[in-house]
């Protein structure tokens, strides 16, 4: 579960520090008071998209840091341990966003792409928003539900894995088939191609050799003329008597090594030590012009192998030096176009295996669908009632795809179908269904789905809208029930839900001239009977409000 929740620099939010506790944990505040702030951050530190808009104007950067017990999450701590991220029965993470929109993820103090801060977020926290309910509009929608709850995900990515396979092979043999004269073609052009580039033999890193002697050997008598120059420099030919580059050296050596004085030790090896460097370099210099050449014929050769080394570039559209590795790819495309032909057969016999196996797993999850839908139904309409849907009916419609039909989900279309009063028959949420009884089946939904998921942690952002009254105190009392089981976080309005929270958050907004600031707090016995009050009566606060409001909160927390 959520332990702690630090937030910094985050929208109009300077610092919040949060501990947080077991059960169902209520958030409330004024409307515009930033409510859904510490929930946004909770995404992001879980690895949602962030941006530079998310940092508070005039801040470096924006950091949140949630921590989370993992005691008794296997799954949990197995995944960290393959990760190598695994630090004990705490588990924190890190997101730090930067002004300029750079963002760095941290699992455990370790840095970590933002991918896998998602991928543990999925296990640690399931965040369901106010428009979650639309959803239910959508059948796609109504396979995740279902599966979720009857815990096929194992099942349902095989099936996935194994449509794709089925897939990628049929639309191979599809294309070999539908090209056959295409590929034909192709295979006899770049066989042409091939032969041309055998013919040129072209060794790697050739051309950049080949360019390197041709530099040198246009440039030969440059080239000899300034060795030539240097050597009489370092050596003192053609000048002076001493006056070479050597002879200075050494007598400059010589004039200091008499001297005896400690601190001219280090200069003196040094001038002797270029001395020797010198005559070493023209030593080289002297064995480069007695290796190099003068070759005209061999520089109409280079320049001859370049020139049509360019004229096919230009002909394949790429760089000279690139014309190796171009004979190497045509090569390889030459070889998988004529081992085509001889594969078609093979693959045809592949695809019916694939296919067999496809349709195995399919009809597993069909099975495993039927059972789960069952159960599934009974206990949303239970929670149906429970909402004040009375006579309301949650019936799962398993709707057969046709044979000829491929399907990486399976060989069923999964829709959720309502029966709001009885004898009428069962028709599609979007048909029947209002905005509240949405929000109420959603919610029975979720409830149910969140007490067969593994996930610790269950956020919600003001999941109840639309819903009132007595409907209001039996949702307080459905999620008071699934924080028991777990931990439930729960942003509000209506008092009904606040008054039977085991902990209770008030979010407020101060503004100045300046700036504004967003805070936090815990509220103790006292303060949450005025926050109750304030949402049951709204600006003026009377005795009689009071009083009602302690009446709530007294009856919210007795045990149901």
């Amino acid at each position: 579960m959520l332990t702690h929740l630090q937030i910094r620099n985050f929208a109009i939010a300077q610092e919040i520090d949060l501990e947080l506790a077991p059960g169902m944990t209520v958030i409330t505040g004024e409307t515009g008071a930033g409510k859904s702030i510490m929930l946004d951050a909770l995404g992001y530190a879980l690895g949602n998209r962030a941006g530079a808009n998310i940092v508070r104007n005039g801040a470096a950067r924006a950091e949140i840091c949630a921590t989370f017990q993992v005691t008794g999450l296997d799954d949990v701590k197995d995944w960290l341990v393959q990760q190598e991220l695994s630090e004990g029965d705490d588990c924190v993470l890190r997101r730090v966003i930067t002004a300029e929109g750079r963002s760095r993820g941290f699992i455990n103090g370790q840095a970590v792409p933002v991918q896998q801060l998602k991928q543990l977020g999925d296990m640690l926290l399931d965040l369901q928003s106010q428009h979650e309910h639309y959803s239910l509009l959508k059948p796609e929608t109504h396979r995740l539900f279902l599966d979720d709850f009857g815990g096929h995900q194992a099942l349902v990515n095989q099936v996935k894995a194994s449509y794709q396979s089925w897939r990628t092979l049929n639309n191979r043999i599809q294309a070999a088939k539908a090209s056959a004269q295409d590929r034909e073609d192709r295979a006899q052009l770049i066989r042409y191609q091939v032969d041309e580039l055998e013919t040129l033999a072209l060794e790697p890193g050739e051309v950049e050799a080949l360019e390197t002697e041709q530099k040198q050997l246009a440039n030969a008598e440059q080239i000899l003329a300034a060795v030539f120059q240097v050597t009489q420099w370092c050596e003192g030919q053609d000048f002076q008597e001493n006056s070479g580059l050597i002879n200075q050296l050494q007598q400059t050596s010589h004039l200091l090594a008499p001297l005896q004085v400690e601190s001219l030790s280090e200069p003196t090896q040094l001038l002797e030590a270029a001395a020797i460097q010198v005559q070493e370099a023209v030593h080289s210099l002297n064995h480069f012009t007695d290796q190099f050449s003068l070759d005209e014929g061999r520089l109409n050769l280079v320049n001859e192998r370049l020139s049509l080394c360019f004229d096919l570039a230009r002909k394949h559209q790429v760089e000279a030096h690139q014309l190796y590795d171009t004979f190497q790819e045509l090569q390889l495309e030459l070889n998988s176009l004529e081992d085509q032909s001889d594969s078609l057969s093979q693959w045809d016999q592949e695809l019916a295996e694939l296919h067999n196996a496809h349709l195995l797993l399919c009809q597993k999850l069909s099975q495993k669908r039927k059972k789960a839908a069952k159960a599934f139904d009974k206990l949303v309409t239970e929670q149906m009632q429970n909402l004040s849907l009375n006579g309301a009916l949650l019936k799962t419609q398993l709707q057969p795809l046709a044979t000829d039909r491929f399907s990486a989900f399976g060989m069923e279309e999964v829709e959720f179908l309502i029966v709001t009063n009885p004898g009428q028959p069962a028709q599609s949420l979007a048909k029947i269904a209002s905005g509240g009884e949405l929000s109420r089946i959603s919610l029975a939904i979720q409830v149910i789905s969140a007490e067969n998921s593994r996930i610790p942690t269950l956020v919600l952002d003001e999941v109840d809208v639309g819903i009132s009254g007595g409907t209001s105190e039996l949702v307080g009392r459905l999620l008071r029930h699934l924080g028991e089981q777990g931990q439930v976080l729960c942003v509000t309005h209506q008092p009904q839900v606040a008054c039977q929270g085991h902990q209770h958050l008030q979010v407020r907004k101060t503004t100045s001239q300046k700036s504004t600031l967003v805070e936090i707090t815990p509220l103790a016995e006292d303060q949450r009977t005025q926050e109750v009050a304030r949402l049951l009566g709204g600006v003026t606060i009377t005795e009689q409000t009071l009083a009602h409001a302690e009446e709530m909160v007294n009856l919210g927390q007795v045990a149901h």
